[in-house]
């Protein structure tokens, strides 16, 4: 095994939109923390693979495409053994389509396939003989199931440590299952929120490079809230327990490299019919008027939201274009003792929990927002509660509707396939 680690920056010019809150009035207006891209070359002899974590929301499908085609010319592998992803911090640029909730800057998304291809040759070019080591800690203070007290989330902080045969380090990647929302939708800084400074701190206590991939995290939040002080606990209590995992671990392995991939069409809820759904609007437009009429800001912004998303279903209906399915990508990386598994959305936590609990032997460890997001990816359970993940996020992403509640375990037992895969 051979590993190389770079980053660069990010960050987007001042007075972009941010994203994540349909609460949030104005553009950023400063820079709190620059905002960076890491990756991590992997290869074995046979296989070359990349890791690429940014601090974004997340990626749009036709910009990790093109990312993934960028980065596999330049460090000499195929798309297919590239994983692109986001942090999924609620206070970087729009980078997704989402209502109302930040406009894209399009010169600004268009650098970032160039910029991560330069990141990603520039860990090829630092590639040398590795060890790695896998091991998992636990953070419960941190984060809580915010879909219900008797829902206890996924807490652990897995760490893939990656050293040279001195023991010195390449690279520590570490996942945690936590919305990176510390920050609301009142702050108009730009910032990579707990990540940046979790990834800071291991950086700075291990040498190396740092990469936080967050984990399966749909319905999880920060116990704390509101201010960078805030952000900074949280970064520094993850970092924490990440160096002690990691200087607790042996010398490692070499260990082989293997990818592997699964393209699922994954079913969503029924669509009301036309005249059912006009009804919908048509409380939407009224919703609207009611907001405008009261003179509330946020509430204008997301009754605008609402009815945007029920005028383009609409449209959509018209044309006949309404899908009944959704695209997604299920990625899985193994390096020695571990396995990266990546999904493309808004993972819950029981459903992280149950893909790590595959029985292969090897430690999984899993991160959402990989090569795209496609919303929020409830357990089955979920569905009979309802709430904002199921009754509402859809809308903003734009989707006729919700995911099936079989969803989400498909997307498990398409992870336990892959996990199997790789032997």
């Amino acid at each position: 095994m051979q590993a190389g680690a770079a980053e660069g920056d990010i960050t987007p010019p001042v007075g972009v939109d941010l994203t994540g809150y349909v609460a949030r009035l104005g553009h950023s207006v400063g820079v709190h923390d620059a905002l960076h891209a890491r990756a991590l070359v992997l290869e074995d002899g046979e296989t070359r693979a990349a890791i690429v974590v940014c601090d974004l929301l997340a990626l749009a499908d036709e910009t990790v495409q093109a990312a993934r085609d960028v980065i596999a010319t330049a460090i000499g592998t195929v798309p297919g053994n590239v994983m692109v992803a986001g942090t999924h911090t609620h206070s970087g640029p729009a980078t997704i389509f989402l209502h109302k909730c930040g406009e894209i800057d399009p010169r600004y998304v268009a650098t970032l396939p160039g910029t991560l291809g330069e990141i990603a040759a520039a860990a090829a070019a630092r590639l040398e003989p590795a060890r790695v080591a896998v091991g998992l800690g636990d953070l419960p203070q941190g984060a809580f199931n915010r879909r219900g007290s008797g829902l206890v989330p996924d807490t652990s902080v897995g760490v893939v440590r990656i050293t040279r045969p001195d023991g010195t380090a390449i690279a520590t990647l570490m996942t945690y299952g936590c919305h990176p929302v510390v920050m609301g939708p009142d702050n108009l800084l730009i910032s990579a929120d707990y990540p940046g400074v979790a990834v800071r701190t291991v950086a700075e206590a291990l040498g190396g490079t740092a990469l936080f991939m967050t984990g399966a995290c749909g319905d999880v939040n920060p116990v704390r809230r509101g201010t960078f002080a805030e952000v900074v606990w949280l970064g520094e209590a993850v970092a924490a327990e990440a160096v002690r995992v990691a200087e607790s671990l042996g010398e490692g392995e070499v260990g082989q490299l293997t990818c592997a991939s699964e393209v699922l069409a994954l079913p969503l809820l029924p669509v009301a019919d036309r005249d059912a759904h006009a009804t919908t609007a048509e409380a939407c437009r009224l919703a609207l008027f009611e907001a405008e009429t009261r003179g509330e800001p946020v509430a204008i912004r997301t009754a605008r939201a609402m009815l945007d998303w029920a005028e383009s279903l609409a449209a959509r209906m018209d044309r006949g274009e309404v899908l009944t399915t959704v695209r997604a990508e299920v990625q899985a990386i193994g390096l020695g003792p571990a396995v990266l598994v990546g999904v493309p959305g808004e993972l819950f936590s029981s459903l992280g929990a149950r893909i790590k609990a595959q029985g292969s032997g090897r430690q999984v460890l899993v991160a959402g927002y990989t090569n795209g997001d496609i919303g929020y990816i409830p357990d089955a359970g979920a569905y009979a509660v309802g709430g904002y993940e199921v009754s509402d996020a859809f809308k903003y992403y734009d989707a006729p509707a919700a995911l099936a509640p079989e969803a989400g375990e498909r997307v498990v037992e398409a992870a336990h396939r892959l996990c199997a895969s790789l032997g």
